[in-house]
């Protein structure tokens, strides 16, 4: 950790103990969130379960908020069992998970390349009724494109096609990197033109995607093309 960061740290934590020793403020669930979900997010496992169980011990009592936070930082760290034990724990306290959860779980398994355990929680979100988003979708396209396994992507789109998930740019640009990886630039093609059909822009994430897909298949052209069209959609918009 850098010492801009760590200082930021020792100063926050400075801070929350004499506003508790003080007595002068109480902090609330909005505090208790914001303090482990810091932690967490820079990695500082230790620091975010020391000060869960602070809060604990002066009677704040956990949102599903709260659990994300604590999935999503586990995730991040590789502690997958543990991530498992929050989970459980929400089973007992009748906490029901919400699609973010869920997300949440399904996009770590994906990027960790356990595709089982991703496409288990996947059919756990529908079993119970929870309508999948793009999030869903796009992190599922991400890791079965990561493993190779482009058909199960060809699968995915087709489960979107006859969902009504409002689709969105970032859902485009991660279908369109797939295909791009995987070389099939028709259906790359194809889906940047659907994009248009479904009102979705295309941004420069879209541009620099299919750009480097055509010059990876020595298609110079249409990635000239592709970089013409980008450069004429940035002054159009004034950027």
């Amino acid at each position: 950790m850098d010492t801009v960061r760590r200082k930021m740290f020792e100063e926050m934590e400075n801070t929350l103990t004499d506003m508790i020793e003080s007595g002068s403020s109480v902090p609330d669930l909005f505090t208790f969130n914001s303090i482990i979900g810091a932690y967490g997010r820079s990695g500082l496992i230790d620091k975010m379960e020391k000060w869960y169980t602070e809060f604990q011990l002066m009677g704040l009592r956990q949102d599903i908020k709260t659990f994300n936070i604590l999935i999503k930082s586990y995730g991040k760290a590789g502690m997958y069992g543990k991530m498992r034990s929050v989970l459980e724990f929400m089973e007992k306290r009748f906490f029901a998970p919400s699609i973010v959860t869920h997300n949440i779980v399904i996009e770590t398994f994906g990027k960790a390349g356990d595709i089982k355990t991703m496409e288990e929680y996947f059919s756990k979100l529908k079993h119970l009724g929870i309508k999948p988003t793009t999030v869903t979708y796009c992190s599922l396209v991400s890791a079965y494109s990561k493993a190779g396994y482009i058909k199960k992507v060809d699968s995915i789109l087709r489960q979107v096609e006859n969902s009504d998930v409002i689709l969105d740019t970032p859902f485009f640009n991660c279908v369109i990197c797939a295909y791009g990886r995987a070389g099939d630039v028709e259906k790359m093609s194809k889906l940047f033109l659907g994009m248009e059909e479904r009102k979705c822009k295309p941004d420069s994430i879209t541009f620099a995607t299919m750009i480097q897909a055509y010059n990876a298949q020595g298609m110079i052209e249409a990635a000239q093309g592709m970089e013409n069209m980008m450069i004429a959609t940035k002054q159009n918009s004034g950027t």
